[in-house]
């Protein structure tokens, strides 16, 4: 095994040289920071946590924590998510910890992993519309990255993207076709992600002079029985119910147009359909039947930026430096026609 012994050696400097040059320290010059890193990489050099710590008070990993398991129709979904975000931070080589605790535990958690300093910083996912365990580690000044955000809050490093837009997009596609009753199948209330999807969706209707009518828009945990329960929207009362729906995910627009099927409404002809392209692996938007017009965000391509925001972070980047939205591209398929 390679040490910082033998790089030193090779390169006539001092073991303390080379260990401040691989660990960052300012007071090295670029030109022998140059040499040691590409010597390291040469010789196959892998840090040693225990003594890389003690030198730069880092342990080299970072820290993700859920409240509770993920739901059983999100598996999928989440396994990908975990696996882009541990060879995210492998590319980084840093090592992602997971932990699940119980539901509503995780200040606890968050609090003995902080005093414990085993993490350098954390990941956090789904924010809720306030959320606890920003406050906490802003007060605590532990680093961080949000997968979302709270609205209008830039206090913290974050990767998000439009969820205003990816209503209000698929609204003005479908008043565009002449549609003036449209649900929105909206998640959790509570995350911040859906009441920036409320708003997107409300302020729409606003701009097209439609009223905004609280009995289309359902909150739940968007799975098939949400989508296939919520298609007696465009079922009852008669000429009052949807002709349109605004998904918040493809699993619950695939329950809702089973759904739809089985009260005999057809897509797009009598009800059309939009939903998130949000990449859910066991589902293909563009092999629906019919294809699914799509508001689409590269969630999935965001573990690269999550985890290149999460080490800048660490060594005390600036926080407006580490904020980004992603636009959204809208894709027009065959689920949305006329409204007839």
């Amino acid at each position: 095994m390679t040490t910082l012994r033998d790089i030193g050696r090779r390169l006539g400097l001092s073991v303390t040289t080379v260990s401040r040059a691989l660990n960052g320290f300012p007071e090295v010059g670029e030109d022998n920071r140059r040499r040691v890193l590409d010597t390291a990489r040469e010789m196959n050099y892998r840090p040693n946590r225990v003594a890389q710590k003690l030198v730069s008070g880092r342990s080299g990993m970072v820290g993700l924590v859920l409240d509770a398991s993920p739901a059983p129709h999100t598996y999928a979904h989440f396994f990908e998510v975990i696996t882009g975000l541990s060879a995210a931070f492998l590319e980084q080589e840093m090592d992602l910890v997971l932990d699940v605790c119980a539901e509503g535990a995780s200040l606890k958690l968050y609090d003995r992993l902080i005093q414990r300093g085993t993490l350098d910083g954390f990941i956090l996912t789904l924010p809720l519309a306030e959320d606890p365990r920003i406050d906490l580690l802003l007060e605590r000044d532990v680093p961080f990255v949000v997968h979302g955000r709270p609205a209008l809050d830039d206090r913290f490093a974050f990767v998000d993207i439009d969820n205003h837009a990816v209503s209000s997009a698929a609204v003005a596609h479908l008043v565009e076709l002449g549609h003036r009753r449209i649900s929105l199948l909206n998640g959790p209330s509570q995350f911040a992600y859906a009441q920036e999807r409320l708003r997107g969706y409300s302020d729409a209707l606003a701009e097209s002079g439609i009223p905004f009518r609280p009995e289309l828009v359902r909150h739940g945990a968007g799975d098939e029985a949400f989508g296939a329960a919520a298609a007696a929207l465009a079922a009852s009362p008669a000429k009052r119910g949807a002709t349109a729906f605004v998904c918040c995910n493809t699993i619950a627009a695939a329950g809702l147009i089973t759904g739809l099927h089985a009260l005999g409404l057809h897509v797009p002809g009598q009800v059309s359909v939009i939903a998130p392209d949000d990449g859910f692996p066991q589902i293909d938007v563009a092999r629906f039947t019919p294809p699914m017009t799509v508001t689409r965000a590269p969630l999935q391509e965001a573990s690269a930026m999550l985890a290149d925001f999460l080490v800048r972070r660490i060594e005390r980047t600036p926080i407006a430096d580490l904020q980004y939205t992603s636009a959204v591209e809208f894709i027009i398929r065959a689920s949305t026609s006329r409204c007839t």
